[in-house]
């Protein structure tokens, strides 16, 4: 198990100055709380079939990358990604009924709301890209989702800046260099997309498009592209694509 496991170089400055200022106590029942959140993601994608790579310890909460298809149906990431969630506040109501420690019920609400909130890549941007890939095609929801996430690391910088919190200050930056390599991979993403697409077959519904663009392509649909009379398959645009 232990190559599964990557402790941040800045979780191990963060525990220091936790450790330092006296609060241990606080810094076992959060770590407790961010044990119990990533066992609900974990239990959850090994009910799928999601093979984990590898687990990174950041210092306020985990981050479990999984090795799945991009054409994995979105239910499925959006069960893994609320699973954290719903075991957070489960194990969290078990926790403070045994103990009677309010200290549970603090760190229970504040993980949470950073949980969800919709930055990559936390739980609540997981949750956002999974409803957007039922609206929007994948190369947009990937493009969306991004932008949300920059304008929500905006508002949380401005936030930061009236309000000084050396370890929120921690927490952005990570999530800033996160952002960042999203950035580069979106492109990337979005060609594995449609190699699998193209590798693989998938039982999907169909969907009918009138403008003939591979860009247009959803997640969870097999698309038909119609452009007059015409009408192309996607798999026909896909490999026109891949091997221009």
């Amino acid at each position: 198990m232990k190559k599964y496991f990557k402790i941040h170089p800045l979780t191990l400055l963060t525990t220091f100055i936790i450790l330092l200022c006296g609060y241990f106590k606080h810094y076992i029942i959060m770590m407790l709380i961010i044990f119990i959140h990533e066992i609900g993601h974990i239990l959850l994608g090994y009910i799928f079939k999601f093979k984990i790579i590898k687990i990174v310890i950041l210092p306020f909460g985990c981050i479990t990358y999984f090795k799945t298809e991009l054409n994995t149906k979105t239910y499925k990431e959006l069960i893994v990604a609320i699973s954290g969630p719903i075991f957070q506040i489960i194990g969290s109501i078990i926790l403070y009924t045994i103990t009677q420690n309010d200290l549970v019920l603090f760190f229970n609400k504040i993980i949470l709301i950073l949980n969800l909130i919709p930055i990559i890549p936390l739980d609540g941007s997981k949750i956002i890209e999974s409803i957007l890939f039922k609206i929007c095609s994948y190369y947009n929801t990937l493009k969306i989702n991004e932008i949300i996430s920059i304008i929500t690391i905006f508002i949380v910088t401005i936030y930061i800046i009236f309000n000084f919190n050396f370890l929120v200050i921690i927490w952005i930056i990570l999530l800033i260099i996160e952002n960042l390599k999203n950035h580069e991979l979106i492109k990337y993403k979005f060609y594995i997309f449609l190699k699998e697409r193209y590798n693989n077959y998938y039982s999907l519904p169909y969907l009918y498009i009138k403008e003939i663009n591979i860009k247009k392509i959803k997640k969870d649909y097999k698309t038909i592209f119609k452009n007059n009379t015409n009408y192309v398959l996607e798999r026909d645009l896909i490999k026109t694509y891949l091997f221009k």
